[in-house]
């Protein structure tokens, strides 16, 4: 009779999975908040008109839902606006929502040019600034049809000035002591502005065509 191979079998060894402990699993969950509000932004700045007056308006992070992040001007213009890192422009809600670029600046001015029902803006008179520093001036200039128009900013009183691109796009360094800038185009009436002191100032400007008389 042949004889049996009884087989023995092993006992399973159970692995025993500890829960993380709660201190634990709240410190990484600080970790994860802590990182998101540091690559956020906070955007300040105010807006005005080209009187240098303040231009209550709405300013939001996301053209899509604006409601979900915005900031409402105070009664000086001034806003603060928490910016998500993927959002690269602002908006603000005026006549029409106007984007306004983002750059290395936190605080960012704005001028708004409310666009003109007639050919003659009101002259400006500028107040003498005491900034020391350059002013990085950014902006669009559009006709009143908001085509893009090849137009020339000038820092008045100053021999600095520049072009807008094909898409009416400009950037200007504006030195200390200049204060008031003229925009111009052909067939198009000149409109000049203040400018503040903040390091960065975007501007939305509109010009209106010259009626043939």
């Amino acid at each position: 009779m042949p004889a049996q191979t009884i087989a023995h079998s092993q006992p399973t060894q159970k692995t025993l999975h500890h829960p993380m402990p709660i201190s634990i699993f709240l410190f990484f969950i600080a970790l994860l908040t802590a990182g998101n509000l540091w690559s956020q932004r906070t955007i300040t700045g105010i807006v005005t008109d080209e009187q240098n007056q303040p231009f209550c308006a709405t300013v939001f992070a996301d053209k899509a839902h604006f409601k979900d992040i915005k900031s409402q001007c105070s009664l000086d213009g001034a806003y603060s606006l928490y910016v998500p890192p993927e959002h690269g422009a602002l908006y603000l809600l005026g006549e029409s929502i106007v984007e306004v670029p983002l750059g290395a600046s936190d605080t960012l001015n704005i001028i708004y040019s409310m666009p003109l029902i007639q050919e003659a803006a009101a002259p400006v008179r500028a107040i003498p600034s005491a900034r020391a520093y350059p002013v990085r001036v950014s902006g669009t200039v559009v006709n009143g049809n908001n085509d893009p128009l090849r137009a020339s900013i000038r820092v008045k009183g100053t021999g600095t000035s520049v072009q807008t691109d094909p898409n009416g796009h400009f950037s200007l360094l504006v030195p200390p002591g200049g204060d008031v800038l003229t925009f111009s185009a052909n067939q198009y009436a000149a409109r000049e502005l203040i400018l503040g002191d903040a390091p960065a100032v975007y501007v939305p400007m509109t010009l209106i065509r010259m009626q043939r008389r």
